[in-house]
């Protein structure tokens, strides 16, 4: 994902800034990391979404219910049961989705950013 984003970023920026007098750390902090900033923060995005959202491996791993991440402890208000109480479900779900939700919305602008860059040759 940061591949394409990265050999976007033109090599003659960071050669004007040594020219003009930054180190390589130097030019890497002030040129390159800012450029970089809308494609980090959108494969943060998408890495905590996944992260959020993992069902399997934890449902794999995890035996004790204490350990449980968020979807196993949902899945575990409706599995098994003879009864669902579908409001604490819905509830649960909805406190479930609410943060991912949050961080998109806050950082929507470099989302849409860091896409369209990455994708333009």
């Amino acid at each position: 994902m940061l591949q394409s984003y990265f050999g976007a970023i033109p090599v003659e920026l960071e050669e004007a800034a040594l020219i003009d007098g930054c180190n390589r750390r130097g030019a890497i902090l002030r040129v390159f990391v800012p450029l970089a900033i809308p494609a980090i923060v959108v494969t943060a995005i998408f890495t905590f979404i996944n992260s959020w959202n993992e069902f399997v491996v934890a449902l794999t791993l995890l035996r004790s219910d204490e350990n449980f991440t968020l979807p196993l402890k949902i899945f575990s208000l409706v599995g098994g049961r003879y009864t669902v109480e579908w409001q604490q479900v819905m509830a649960a779900t909805l406190l479930a989705t609410l943060p991912v939700a949050a961080v998109f919305t806050w950082l929507q602008r470099y989302l849409v950013r860091g896409m369209m860059m990455g994708a333009i040759k």
